[in-house]
């Protein structure tokens, strides 16, 4: 005779598993779009600050269309043309970095993604690195 299925224990389980898979997601996002602190008077939007972060992250490399799609939504939220949004994001992201920062920014690889330049990587980190000390100072 079959014992008696143990409902409590399988949930309990099931939740445990829920919860590693969210973390493992938590990670992977971040692995493509790690959390960088942009100055506040960028005024960028979360979107933006997520296609920079990857951008960034990916340079002097590519960063893919993939790549920046899973950061922005994951693996299975993304709207019907992510692409039109990304790039209408990607246009107000340059005006605001060039503001930031004269004559910084990122290149499109047409059908592949974006590219940051090691030039302008390094320009864009010196003023992160400023900023963040004009900040402390402020502070102290």
């Amino acid at each position: 005779m079959n014992a008696p299925f143990n409902h409590h224990a399988e949930i309990v389980a099931l939740r445990e598993e829920n919860d590693i898979l969210r973390e493992t997601v938590r990670q992977l996002r971040e692995d493509l779009a790690p959390q960088t602190a942009f100055p506040s008077t960028w005024r960028l939007t979360p979107q933006e600050t997520t296609i920079l972060a990857c951008i960034l992250a990916a340079s002097p490399g590519v960063a893919t269309h993939s790549r920046i799609f899973s950061a922005l939504w994951g693996f299975s939220d993304r709207p019907d043309k992510p692409g039109k949004l990304v790039s209408v994001v990607v246009w107000s992201l340059r005006k605001k970095l060039d503001a930031a920062i004269k004559g910084c920014g990122f290149n499109r690889v047409f059908r592949i993604g974006y590219q940051m330049e090691a030039a302008d990587r390094t320009r864009l980190l010196d003023a992160l690195r400023l900023s963040s000390s004009s900040t402390e100072g402020e502070r102290a």
